[in-house]
């Protein structure tokens, strides 16, 4: 059920960001996300969990001029796949990646001055260092990795195209599943000129992905 009054909580934030819970209700999830972005947030990340916890990743301000935003969910990789591409056909371009053991496929688009000319789901081992070396020979291809997630005991990074980009930096961290902790992380990381882009946790772990443009 659910209400729509909104159930956003602040999980986290700190210099130029904030996770904030929600619901997987679509009503309540589409208000509280539509509420952040008319105070001025740039939805960047998305994480559900196979308990119902929902955590949107969001960066103040609109640094990538975003006009517009969709949140989609899909029930299988043909769907994914003709979503993404429909999505990015219409100048939509991906933000974040959040898949559940129910089969439920969720992805994040903004409309901005980002422009994805294709994209790639990498499937890795779910140790950061597999990811990394996965994901490698499509940065050289001026493809972005801007979502993380986890799906069937596999890790899954969302790689967007963007062409007149220079090479970007990026990297994952993985932190203990404490707020102070991760707070204190994710602002060093921001104030090195990194955006946080996703968010995943898997046990007590949590992964932030971090963008630098």
């Amino acid at each position: 059920t659910g209400g729509g009054s909104g159930s956003a909580g602040i999980s986290s934030s700190g210099n130029g960001w904030s996770a904030q819970q929600t619901s997987t209700n679509e009503t309540v999830l589409q208000n509280d996300i539509t509420t952040a972005v008319n105070s001025g947030k740039t939805p960047a990340g998305i994480y559900v969990g196979d308990d119902g916890e929902v955590v949107v990743y969001y960066i103040d301000d609109n640094p990538l001029g975003m006009t517009a935003w969709n949140l989609e969910w899909y029930d299988g990789v043909e769907t994914l796949q003709d979503g993404i591409n429909t999505n990015l056909e219409q100048g939509y371009f991906p933000m974040g990646i959040s898949f559940t053991d129910n089969g439920k496929l969720y992805v994040l688009y903004i409309m901005s001055q980002l422009q994805a000319t294709a994209w790639q789901l990498v499937e890795s081992q779910l140790d950061l260092a597999y990811v990394s070396n996965d994901v490698q020979p499509y940065t050289n291809e001026k493809y972005i990795p801007v979502g993380i997630t986890v799906f069937g005991g596999m890790y899954y990074t969302l790689m967007a195209q963007v062409l007149d980009s220079e090479l970007v930096s990026w990297t994952i961290e993985g932190y203990e599943n404490n707020n102070y902790s991760i707070e204190q992380s994710v602002n060093n990381k921001v104030n090195s000129g990194l955006v946080p882009f996703g968010y995943l946790k898997e046990g007590e772990v949590v992964n932030v992905l971090y963008v630098g443009f």
